[in-house]
């Protein structure tokens, strides 16, 4: 039987979206931190 790829589900692909933005924000968040030091 060939293996079909079930497409993911949107709620995990948003909280895989949120966490990349997350982790971008804070990331940001921390350069501009360093920077007005």
């Amino acid at each position: 039987m060939p293996c079909i790829k079930k497409p993911p589900p949107p709620l995990t692909a948003y909280r895989d979206n949120a966490c990349k933005l997350y982790g971008l924000d804070v990331g940001l968040f921390a350069t501009s931190l360093l920077e007005d030091d």
